[in-house]
């Protein structure tokens, strides 16, 4: 995408999917009556409907950096510098108040997103390697 249009999506995501954790995985979520039931019995429903994904939300990072680099309104690349650090950051925050780097969280509580017979890896490697890659290109910018 060019940053225009890198814009319009990030907008859009910020109205409809950002939750206090991160990126919701579905907009909108699938209404349960459409899912297995046999998902809906387990909990399992909640998964992709739910919770949010912490490497999706550092994946996102990376188009903000594209944003804040390459668009030509300097106001909006600053505002787009800025959100970069600022998601880095809350991520980093919601891995240390809940406990490790899961695989999915909560929508709005630094809490693992648990079912009834799904207990999320505390230690993800998507999680991990993509917050990763978002500190090191902050980091090599000098952002951080």
């Amino acid at each position: 995408m060019n940053p225009d249009e890198a814009l319009k999506v990030e907008r859009t995501l910020k109205q409809r999917v950002q939750r206090g954790s991160g990126l919701q995985n579905f907009d909108p979520p699938y209404p349960q009556k459409d899912i297995f039931w046999m998902h809906r019995l387990m909990g399992q429903w909640l998964y992709h409907n739910k919770f949010v994904w912490p490497w999706v939300t550092c994946q996102n990072i990376q188009v903000k950096i594209k944003i804040a680099r390459e668009h030509e309104n300097p106001a909006i690349r600053h505002e787009y510098q800025r959100e970069a650090v600022e998601d880095l950051v809350m991520i980093a925050q919601l891995f240390k108040k809940g406990g490790g780097a899961y695989e999915v969280f909560e929508p709005d509580e630094p809490k693992p997103g648990r079912t009834a017979f799904y207990k999320p890896p505390q230690n993800f490697m998507g999680s991990m390697a993509a917050y990763q890659g978002a500190y090191a290109q902050l980091k090599e910018l000098g952002w951080i």
